[in-house]
């Protein structure tokens, strides 16, 4: 996929085989034109800095080429692709996740990082500064874990707030395999009673429900009745945003956060 291209004033050597993603804030407000300002900000300032992309609510502006260091997040910049995001690292997680302006921004990352991601293997899986202490570079982090883990810069973008949880998520639903044709409309609801645990392997009813209920906080369609890997990962990252055990099984507490989840989506909006 290409991008607009604005191009950043200063970058650094080859990057031949990028296996990370690091998410930034820009530290710029939400705005149908912050993608293209801080595109700009990098073509013409006077000292290095510089990402490869840029996104806000409406758009993605590329700065760097895919296969060139950017001067982001060192000393990640050797491995690492960048991505700024339109808004605050001082934001909350409502600011950043409910917004209908971040959200829409969070949702081009996302779509983007999906792009990055099968283009050159790197995996939805999240990386802290101890992952990357331990040698693990691949995946997807933020500024604060590459300055926590080797000390070359201050920067704690995009902020404590920021959904990373629901974006791993989000991506990993994104990179999920096509579906088999999906039904119009879910099936009815099981009775009232105890809530089966759902487990790597079902089928069924239960499953296309669950499906249809996990999709419904990413938008995605993938639905096929059947609990395979990419059920399984989409129930350990909702677990893991829950504050639940990563078991990726769906068992009664998971499935009760999860409808407790939508409730409070549904009556914000």
């Amino acid at each position: 996929m290409t991008y607009p291209m604005v191009p950043a004033k200063y970058h650094g050597g080859p990057l031949a085989a990028p296996s990370m993603i690091v998410l930034h804030s820009m530290e710029a407000p939400e705005g149908p034109n912050t993608a293209e300002n801080v595109a700009r900000y990098f073509h013409t300032i006077d000292h290095p800095a510089s990402a490869h992309f840029c996104v806000d609510e409406n758009s993605v502006v590329q700065c760097v080429a895919e296969d060139v260091q950017a001067y982001h997040a060192p000393p990640a910049n050797g491995w690492a692709l960048g991505i700024e995001q339109a808004g605050y690292a001082r934001e909350t997680h409502a600011q950043w996740w409910d917004d209908p302006e971040s959200h829409a921004m969070i949702t081009n990352a996302v779509k983007l990082a999906a792009d990055l991601c099968r283009r050159h293997g790197i995996p939805a899986i999240y990386r802290n500064a101890a992952d990357m202490l331990a040698g693990h570079r691949t995946g997807i982090t933020t500024h604060f874990e590459v300055s926590q883990a080797f000390h070359q810069s201050t920067h704690k973008d995009p902020g404590p707030g920021y959904p990373i949880h629901e974006f791993i998520w989000c991506l990993a639903v994104e990179l999920a395999p096509p579906p088999a044709p999906a039904p119009v409309a879910p099936p009815p609801a099981p009775a009232p009673g105890p809530v089966g645990t759902l487990a790597l392997g079902a089928s069924g009813d239960a499953v296309t429900v669950l499906q249809f209920k996990l999709n419904a906080l990413s938008g995605q369609p993938w639905v096929d009745g059947k609990y395979g890997q990419a059920t399984y990962l989409a129930v350990t990252l909702f677990q893991r945003f829950a504050h639940l055990p990563e078991t990726g099984t769906a068992d009664a507490a998971t499935q009760q956060a999860l409808d407790k989840w939508l409730e409070l989506k549904k009556a914000h909006g």
